[in-house]
């Protein structure tokens, strides 16, 4: 997979991690997936969001770019909630996994690239 297939929870983890307050996760839904009756607020994109950025696969964002993007990537009327421990169980069961021992390894990778 890739951050854009599964891979978008660990990202965004950690750069999380990595950036520290006040950054912080973001969950997206979007409406087909909503409209669905087995979850409440069904998962379809985990991302960052730093201030006013927006940060995922396709990098650094406004919130206008970020939804715009995420719309081109085919999700409808996509909505943006901060990530909560509801949230993450609903991730997981939409089939967004967040292997902890990968986002530990990303934090490092970052570590040694940027610096602490």
């Amino acid at each position: 997979g890739d951050w854009g297939a599964g891979g978008c929870w660990i990202l965004g983890q950690a750069l999380v991690e990595f950036l520290g307050p006040p950054a912080v996760l973001i969950a997206v839904s979007e409406r087909r997936a909503r409209d669905m009756e087995d979850v409440i607020i069904p998962v379809s994109h985990v991302a960052v969001q730093y201030a006013d950025i927006y940060i995922d696969y396709n990098g650094a964002q406004t919130e206008k770019a970020f939804i715009k993007n995420l719309e081109k990537d085919g999700l409808e009327d996509p909505e943006i909630y901060r990530m909560t421990n509801k949230l993450k169980r609903e991730a997981i069961q939409y089939g967004i996994p967040c292997d902890f021992t990968n986002v530990k390894d990303l934090v490092s990778m970052l570590h040694r690239k940027f610096g602490p």
